[in-house]
């Protein structure tokens, strides 16, 4: 994994809880790629279904992807049996930054100036239907890419040990 050892479990509730807030109240837009190699824009949220750690707090159970900013279905009846709109951070196998310069598929015109620095983040986790998925996003810029890795590492470090 990419979590920061050198964080303290202080430290680390603190990311968790802020990348928690922000997703729930801002909604982060990425871009994801879908089955045919095409950029799909989409916005990040975690579940409004929580989970009690004593050491770390409350802990998202999922994170999901909608098609709109307003997206009213935060909980998770959002997401599909075969992955389809988000998934439980339980399923989550591994989280990693792509560190290829370029994207594996062309960027639409209307969203390369949003998404001109190219930074992905790549995803794999099993859907309900227990196939394995694997799922690639590009965000705007290296620090939001990196504060993601991070707090969906710590998530699944909490959702793990439970």
């Amino acid at each position: 994994t990419t979590c920061d050892s050198r964080l303290s479990v202080h430290q680390k509730k603190k990311v968790m809880e802020r990348f928690s807030s922000m997703l729930l109240k801002e909604r982060v837009e990425v871009l994801k790629l879908n089955r045919h190699s095409k950029w799909q824009s989409r916005f990040l949220t975690v579940s409004k279904e929580y989970l009690s750690d004593d050491e770390f707090g409350q802990c998202p159970k999922a994170l999901l992807w909608l098609k709109n900013a307003s997206g009213k279905n935060t909980g998770l009846a959002a997401i599909g049996e075969e992955g389809k709109g988000g998934f439980h951070f339980s399923q989550l196998m591994t989280i990693e930054r792509d560190t290829s310069k370029y994207p594996p598929a062309e960027i639409p015109k209307k969203l390369r100036n949003k998404f001109s620095d190219y930074q992905g983040v790549q995803i794999q986790y099993q859907a309900e239907d227990g196939n394995n998925r694997s799922l690639l996003l590009c965000f705007k810029n290296n620090v939001d890419a990196r504060a993601f890795v991070t707090a969906v590492d710590i998530i699944k470090l909490v959702i793990h040990r439970e």
